[in-house]
Order: C-alpha cells, then sequence, then structure tokens
C-alpha cells in the first residue's frame, strides 16, 4: 500500500510538473508571436512558433528577403530555431536559368542635373498593346529602343494585362523608373521579371504600389 500510494504521488507530481512547463512553453511561444508581428511587416510571409521553433511560409521577392527576414527571426528573443519554407518569387540574379543581374532599387531614379538648360520634349510615349494602364516612356530618342523592347518583353512574358494603375516606366540611359499600383505582389514581380529580361537594362528604380 506504501509503495503504491508512492507511486500515486510521484506521477501525480509529473503530471503536475509537466503542465507547468505546458504552459510555460505556451506562454513563451505567444511572447515570441508577438515580438515577430510587431517586427515582420510582410503580409504574404506567415508564421508558426511551436516550443520556440518559428516555421515561416508565404513567399518573398528575392532571396535577399529571404535570408533577411530569417536572419530576423533567428536572432529574436526565445526563438530556438527556424523552419524556413519561404518561397523566392524572383531567381538569384546570376542563377542559372535565372534573369539576369539587374538590380531593384526602391529610391526613386536618380535626377540628371545639366550644365547648361537644355528644353526638349520627350519622345511619344510606348502604346504597349493589351496593356491601358501601363505607358512606356524613353527619356530621349537614344532610349526608345530598350523602350521598345521592355513593351514587348511584358506581351512576351505573358504579364498580366489588369491589376495595373497608371503605372509609368521611364527608360534613362538603361535605368528604368517604375511608378503607379499594382493590384496583387504577383503582377507586382511580373512586370519587374520582365523589365530584368529585357536586354538594355542596368538598373531598375522601383516605387510601384501594391493596392492589395
Amino acid at each position: 500500500m506504501k509503495i503504491t500510494s508512492l507511486s500515486m504521488v510521484v506521477v501525480s507530481s509529473l503530471l503536475f510538473v509537466g503542465a507547468a512547463l505546458a504552459d510555460n512553453s505556451h506562454d513563451a511561444d505567444k511572447a515570441v508571436e508577438s515580438s515577430l508581428r510587431a517586427t515582420l511587416n510582410e503580409r504574404h510571409v506567415h508564421f508558426h512558433v511551436h516550443k520556440g521553433i518559428v516555421t515561416l511560409e508565404g513567399r518573398v521577392s528575392t532571396e535577399a528577403d529571404r535570408q533577411r527576414l530569417e536572419s530576423v527571426v533567428r536572432n529574436t528573443t526565445g526563438v530556438v530555431a527556424v523552419d524556413d519554407k519561404l518561397k523566392v518569387s524572383l531567381p538569384s540574379p546570376g542563377a542559372v536559368g535565372g534573369l539576369p543581374s539587374v538590380p531593384v532599387f526602391t529610391t526613386p531614379l536618380p535626377e540628371i542635373v545639366p550644365t547648361t538648360p537644355v528644353v526638349t520634349a520627350p519622345p511619344p510615349a510606348v502604346i504597349v498593346p493589351g496593356y491601358p494602364k501601363i505607358k512606356v516612356q524613353a527619356f530621349s530618342a537614344d532610349d526608345e529602343p530598350t523602350a521598345s523592347r521592355i513593351a514587348r518583353q511584358l506581351r512576351v512574358d505573358g504579364v498580366p494585362t489588369e491589376g495595373f494603375e497608371n503605372v509609368v516606366i521611364t527608360v534613362r540611359g538603361g535605368k528604368i523608373s517604375l511608378k503607379g499600383s499594382v493590384g496583387t505582389k504577383d503582377a507586382h514581380d511580373d512586370i519587374i521579371a520582365a523589365i530584368q529580361r529585357t536586354p538594355g537594362v542596368t538598373a531598375i528604380y522601383d516605387q510601384m504600389q501594391e493596392e492589395s
């Protein structure tokens, strides 16, 4: 009887300790989730925390974005491991079968300050058949061939014809300025990928806004 009673006491104690540990783990996971919600501002990225292990799912634009997010999560207090299941929308520049190495900036296209005032009208905008809300504008006559190639590449890549609002693609010396609104992240990524594939493009300055 004494042995049985002692066993019951031990089992009860172990169950109590296990329940307490489970509660502590749950509270710790909640704290990590709250911290990550305040840190991560990626509407296409989702995460789940279980016993300190953070599972990342969703899509990011570039490999650099994926590495940045994983680093932020890994360095968050309370995280013991990261299960990274993120998918990269655009292949790494220079990768075999990937896109050309064309950098994408989120700043405006740098302005040119001429040494002497020059007043010239820009060439007519390139009309892209089937894309009424997209305009490709060459800065000068020298930029017209690249502008035409971009218009053609949009059609070749099958970029969606809808979901854009007043998108202006300005071409200046191989540098591309993007302004306007897009309906989805996929459409955003598609138009950038098409421009990256266009011969003559050396840099992209992306200031398009996603509506969703």
